[in-house]
């Protein structure tokens, strides 16, 4: 919340103002959206002969990664068949803690609930490898086919480091794949963007049959030349024709500040998430609910309460008041069915002194209210 920048307010005053419609061709914004693809792919490490697109955010990132990945280990031809002729149930598997933007995704695919398996994690929250590998095998076992392992990063304890080269360093934080990834641009402070990359799309080759996009007659038929010709057709890959001029914003971030910035910004964001861990752990009215393995910190106030329905109720008023404070904006999270506050940092503008103010005040409303309330049913 709240951590945009005045090159973001002139980009998106430059976009609206221009009202590109960015579904490609040969126009300023193809180019744009192009190099920030480049971009991203060199800073995750992929090979220059994938692709990628903008979308509105990770939402719609995973939407877009799932419908790659179905498409392309279907086994058939899914796009002119549909998902009622699959010779076989197909599976895909995911981590208790996953996002829910991935069931979403299952079930506009029309894969269907069932579809999705939840799979346990360990107590440190990462995915229990062993039940992964049991649940794989039985679907197989029973003639269903597993196409799909979704990733949940900010639940996995991973070291941090503090390496010198500018790349590695965000290859590292962020723990990326060699097929697939999808990035935050919110971290870039460029909310309402995201970006999707794999090495699924081959610029070289067709891409009907890896993602959501190219019907017939595609715009590249009717146009060779003009306004409407080139290869940089974004549209088919993702679903959108009609597509706002999103990469404006992130590309003039980059140019200004350069990724090494960014970079460093990550980088006290995350040292920032320890410091508050550090501070939570050492108030005897808190308490961690997770480890803290990138920028996401999760606790509770406890006071001196034990009974678990009395906590989450606190905890829930506790977030209410710091939102209706004006304070601070956490969000929420129940991990192993405890309701915690969720501080996620992203803003460049956050500092030390800020994370004091929220644990201090967090800590008064706790002891200004009314236990009873909490205990109430």
């Amino acid at each position: 919340m709240g951590n945009g920048t005045v090159t973001g307010m002139l980009a998106e005053m430059l976009a609206a103002g221009i009202n590109l419609n960015q579904g490609g061709g040969s126009q300023s914004g193809s180019l744009v959206e192009s190099q920030v693809i480049s971009w991203c792919k060199e800073m995750l490490g992929f090979p220059t002969g994938a692709s990628g697109l903008l979308v509105s955010g990770g939402s719609m990132a995973n939407l877009v990664g799932l419908t790659v990945a179905r498409n392309s280990k279907a086994g058939f031809d899914i796009r002119t068949e549909g998902v009622g002729h699959a010779p076989r149930p197909m599976r895909l598997y995911a981590s208790v803690e996953t996002h829910s933007s991935i069931q979403k995704a299952t079930e506009l695919l029309g894969l269907g609930h069932q579809a999705l398996r939840m799979i346990p994690t360990r107590k440190d929250l990462t995915i229990d490898t062993a039940a992964l590998r049991t649940a794989i095998l039985e679907d197989r076992k029973r003639g269903d086919h597993p196409f799909c392992v979704v990733g949940c990063r900010h639940s996995e304890r991973r070291p941090w480091t503090e390496p010198s080269e500018r790349l590695p360093r965000w290859r590292r934080t962020c723990g990326t794949s060699s097929k697939a990834w999808s990035v935050p641009i919110r971290w870039r402070s460029t909310c309402t963007s995201g970006c999707i990359s794999s090495t699924r799309w081959d610029a070289r080759s067709s891409v009907t049959r890896t993602c959501t996009g190219r019907h017939s007659p595609s715009p590249r038929t009717i146009w060779k030349r003009g306004i409407g010709g080139g290869d940089l057709w974004f549209s088919d890959y993702g679903i959108e024709l009609s597509r706002g001029f999103r990469a404006l914003k992130v590309w003039m971030a980059i140019q200004e500040y350069g990724i090494d910035k960014f970079g460093r910004m990550i980088q006290q964001n995350v040292r920032q998430a320890r410091y508050l861990e550090h501070i939570v752990a050492n108030n005897p009215d808190l308490e961690c609910v997770s480890d803290v393995p990138l920028n996401i910190v999760c606790f509770r106030y406890r006071g001196g309460l034990t009974d678990p329905s009395a906590l989450d109720a606190l905890n829930k008023e506790l977030l209410l008041r710091l939102h209706e404070g004006g304070l601070a904006a956490p969000s929420y999270t129940v991990i192993d069915g405890t309701y915690a506050l969720r501080v996620c940092i992203t803003n460049h503008r956050t500092t030390n002194h800020d994370l004091d103010i929220l644990i201090r005040e967090t800590v008064r409303l706790g002891k200004d209210w009314n236990w009873s309330d909490a205990a109430a049913p």
